[in-house]
């Protein structure tokens, strides 16, 4: 797949000129493109409704920039049980949901631009996968997850990202278990500044204060405490959180701050036989690190994850993660999700701070990611440094200390220099197809 006759076959639906188009493919496509740059431009469409079908749909955003930026297929079921397939139609800055069963159309979100603070959807192209259910898009500057409803008659948007009064805030990202019984646990999550603690009885040490047995726990990574749960069940804080109420009783639990940590005791009484989780924002955590998988804060101490991740513009699931490029001030970077130990399925919020690699040294971006025959294929712009196309391969993390956070990884192999990708790469029948500059090209087998 690296060698030079890396690209075998050229060919071109999106023209007009009949000679160019492979009819023979033409007909399975699903796509539609328009030149926004010229106003006399046509819509070419390879099979003809979508232009009917959204000029049908009432448009919110009716900003004179307002375009088409991405269709997304996403099948789900309703309360009884139906399929149901929709379109997700990203116009502009709002997202509209087109059910093709009822042929109905309805809006799952919209920017309010009278807002300033709001971060949702963007003018510009989005792309996304479709993993546990959810279908995920990102556009650039943010990443969110479209599902239904509760009672399963609409969709909603859920992002793990947005701004609150001018500040960047993580919102529905996974928190993760650092510590376990005074064990490293679980990976950082690079989308997101809350981690938890977990203890159980047989990991507490005893002491005596004012006649009272004691259970302390001292936190290895948590600086401020946001909350205590018992057995699961979440504690009700009371005042300046210092107090705390369980089983319709009133518990005390002192929070000392020290320089490595925070510390809770709790009277012995009140946990005996339980699990105790804390929640809180942490400072760096203090165990070994290696040398050959740095965490990505130890490679760019001065740059935001989550400003690195969210500005991401390709999206792509392989070996059961969904792995995130294209950020335009990183154009090498490849991150990649992280299994939920909660429960036990990879996590597109959940970032590990380990879950991030390089394609490459020069200074052409990343343009489009797709999984074929065992790889993950990473597609670069015209280039002469640097390989074309990128292959990511899994392989088991065998470094003590590291493999039971990051338990695989991704080799990178580069391939020969030759033209880039332009646009967008999909798998299309037998072959993995590319926009460039010369049309649609394919990748030799």
């Amino acid at each position: 797949m690296a060698s030079k006759q890396q690209y075998v076959r050229q060919y071109n639906a999106f023209t007009s000129d009949p000679v160019d188009v492979a009819d023979y493919r033409v007909q399975y496509a699903v796509n539609m493109w328009r030149d926004y740059e010229n106003n006399n431009g046509s819509m070419i469409e390879t099979i003809p409704g979508f232009r009917k079908l959204f000029d049908d749909i009432p448009k919110k955003d009716t900003a004179k920039d307002a375009k088409m930026n991405g269709l997304h297929q996403y099948r789900t079921t309703d309360a009884d049980g139906n399929i149901i397939d929709y379109l997700i139609i990203h116009f502009g800055r709002c997202l509209h949901a087109y059910n093709t069963n009822t042929k109905e159309a309805s809006i799952i979100n919209c920017y309010d631009y009278t807002n300033p603070y709001q971060l949702f959807l963007v003018n510009t192209h989005s792309k996304s996968v479709l993993t546990n259910n959810k279908l995920w898009i990102i556009d650039g500057s943010s990443l969110f997850s479209i599902e239904p409803e509760t009672d399963k008659k609409g969709l909603k948007a859920s992002h793990v990202f947005q701004k609150i009064e001018g500040s960047a805030i993580t919102k529905n990202s996974y928190a993760p278990i650092v510590v376990s019984d005074g064990e490293q646990y679980e990976d950082e999550n690079l989308l997101s500044t809350v981690v938890r603690e977990r203890f159980n009885n047989a990991s507490v040490k005893i002491e005596k204060e004012n006649e009272h047995s004691v259970v302390r726990y001292s936190l290895l990574s948590i600086v401020t405490v946001n909350s205590v749960s018992l057995n699961g069940t979440a504690l009700k804080q009371d005042g300046d959180g210092i107090v705390f109420s369980y089983d319709g009783a009133i518990h005390t639990l002192t929070l000392k701050k020290k320089v490595e940590g925070a510390q809770v005791d709790i009277e012995e009484s009140d946990i005996l036989n339980k699990q105790l989780i804390v929640k809180g924002t942490y400072a760096a955590i203090r165990f070994s690190k290696s040398n050959k998988y740095p965490t990505f804060n130890d490679a760019y101490p001065d740059m935001s994850a989550v400003d690195a991740i969210l500005k991401c513009t390709s999206i792509a699931v392989f070996d059961g993660k969904i792995f995130l490029t294209g950020n335009p001030e990183l154009p090498n970077i490849v991150f990649f999700s992280s299994t939920n130990a909660t429960t036990g399925a990879n996590d597109p919020s959940y970032i590990g701070a380990h879950n991030w690699l390089n394609t490459g040294v020069g200074m052409t971006a990343n343009r489009d990611m797709v999984a074929s025959q065992g790889v993950l294929m990473v597609f670069k712009g015209d280039t002469v440094q640097d390989g074309s196309i990128y292959y990511l391969s899994p392989f088991n993390v065998e470094e003590e200390g590291i493999k039971n956070i990051v338990p695989r990884f991704y080799m990178p192999t580069e391939g020969t220099a030759g033209i880039g990708c332009i646009g967008g790469a999909i798998n299309f029948m037998d072959d993995t197809v590319f926009i460039s500059k010369r049309g649609l090209d394919a990748v030799g087998k």
